[in-house]
């Protein structure tokens, strides 16, 4: 086997995992991870190459949200908590949880 082939077959190659995290070996002294991807947790360093691991922006996003949702739904609440809110001309009447008109 050739020099680069063993290098080849040694290396650690980029590949996604389950919860669609890119996992690949860099040096490094290289930059993070920028634009459309985002770091996913903390690398793993090691005296030749750090392991790193990285997402794309939108799935980051859509993690804070799920994480923010209950004090969405709080805040949501604390607006019908009132039992009779004037909306417009109408007036909403709030029963068995829900506001009806």
């Amino acid at each position: 086997m050739s020099e680069n082939d063993r290098a080849f077959h040694t290396s650690v190659k980029p590949t996604w995992t389950t919860d669609n995290t890119l996992v690949y070996a860099i040096a490094g002294n290289t930059p993070q991870v920028a634009g459309n991807m985002a770091t996913a947790k903390r690398s793993v360093i090691s005296e030749s190459r750090d392991i790193r691991f990285a997402q794309f922006v939108t799935q980051n996003v859509s993690k804070r949200l799920v994480k923010r949702i209950p004090q969405m739904l709080t805040l949501q609440q604390g607006y019908n908590s009132s039992s009779a809110t004037s909306v417009g001309s109408h007036k909403c009447v709030k029963r068995g949880g829900y506001a009806d008109r």
